[in-house]
């Protein structure tokens, strides 16, 4: 058994466009010894990807997931901030 290829972003992205211009799925994938559900799955990961590249980030009330983590980290930071000056105060430390 031959050792497992590893692809790139851009192999893969170039494969599966090739796919979708060719309407022939099959030979691509015979063209770079692939299998078919590999194909399909690259397929859907690039199509997800896509989704998300072009949804709408103007309406109200999106935020980015990672945007949202950051707040939130950054509340919880606050909150533990305001904790220790006063736990300082109530021991009488300044």
């Amino acid at each position: 058994m031959g050792a497992r290829r590893v692809w790139s972003q851009d192999e893969k992205l170039k494969i599966v466009l090739e796919g979708l211009r060719s309407a022939n799925v099959a030979e691509t994938c015979r063209k770079y010894e692939l299998k078919l559900s590999l194909y399909h799955t690259w397929k859907a990961q690039m199509l997800e990807g896509a989704r998300a590249g072009l949804g709408d980030k103007r309406h109200r009330g999106y935020r980015d997931p990672l945007t949202e983590e950051v707040h939130q980290l950054r509340a919880l930071v606050g909150k533990q901030a305001l904790m220790l000056e006063l736990q300082k105060k109530l021991l009488g430390e300044t």
